[in-house]
């Protein structure tokens, strides 16, 4: 208004400071309301640890051999897989070679999984019950021809991204497997 004698502020939150400080407790009311919010920021930081994605299981890789019409050669891994809940995991499937000099590794595939990723012929995904407890899976991952006969290491590495409070909260956790040895080519 053109005739009123103090200004007020337009800034939202300095409304609700200046009006806190007109209540008949003030600033104890203020510092109580402080206090319950940074106390519920600091037990929902608590809950986090709890409700991390278990991790993947490796139980074992194997190179097969390869037929004689072909040069590929197949690693087999067999893994139990948690269940994502809120959060989309995306992992990764590399051999890293063994020896000295520099660490060389061998990208043979990636993938993608979480709540939202559904079998294209399932009409309600959001009807759906959450997978609860944790999968076997079996993957065959091809060994490319250039990479040269040795010892490697299967490495396994994901990194999940999930939300809370309904996606108020994002939080990115970075896993990687134990590493498990296998041998490319003859022994």
């Amino acid at each position: 208004m053109a005739n009123d004698p103090a200004p007020r502020s337009r800034f939202w939150p300095l409304t609700y400071v200046m009006s806190v400080r007109r209540l008949h407790l003030g600033l104890f009311s203020y510092s109580i309301a402080l206090g319950l919010t940074c106390g519920t920021l600091w037990l929902t930081g608590l809950n986090f640890d709890k409700t991390l994605p278990a991790q993947t299981r490796i139980v074992d890789a194997a190179v097969l051999d390869a037929s004689d019409s072909t040069t590929e050669k197949t690693l087999r891994v067999e893994l139990t897989a948690p269940p994502a809940g809120n959060c989309v995991k995306l992992s990764e499937h590399l051999l890293r070679q063994v020896g000295p000099g520099p660490q060389t590794f061998y990208p043979l595939g990636s993938s993608m999984s979480g709540a939202g990723f559904r079998a294209p012929d399932e009409v309600a995904p959001a009807a759906l019950p959450q997978r609860v407890k944790s999968q076997d899976f079996v993957q065959m991952l091809a060994i490319p021809a250039s990479i040269p006969d040795g010892q490697y290491e299967y490495v396994f590495r994901s990194v999940y991204t999930c939300l809370w409070l309904g996606g108020l909260i994002q939080r990115r956790i970075e896993y990687e497997a134990p590493r498990i040895p296998v041998r490319v080519g003859p022994p």
